[in-house]
């Protein structure tokens, strides 16, 4: 948890109440950290689009082991 000294409030009304909490919601964050993030300007995806790139990632190196894997029999059928 994040340690700092100051505290910040500041009024809403109740559709931007709403549409925070659902971008906090969606990205899986607490509502500090989103909003910290959202100053620092980092890019806040939803927990869904984190999900998905992690499995596109994980295919990537399914398919990397698979073509390593061709390689050295490629490389044992040559130099045998």
């Amino acid at each position: 948890m994040r340690k700092g000294e100051y505290q910040v409030k500041f009024r809403m009304n109740q559709e931007e109440y709403e549409r925070l909490q659902e971008k906090v919601t969606a990205s899986g964050q607490t509502q500090q950290s989103f909003i910290i993030n959202a100053l620092a300007r980092v890019i806040i995806a939803p927990r869904e689009e984190i999900d998905v790139l992690k499995n596109i990632n994980k295919n990537f190196d399914d398919l990397l082991r698979q073509i390593r894997g061709m390689e050295t029999y490629v490389n044992q059928l040559l130099f045998s």
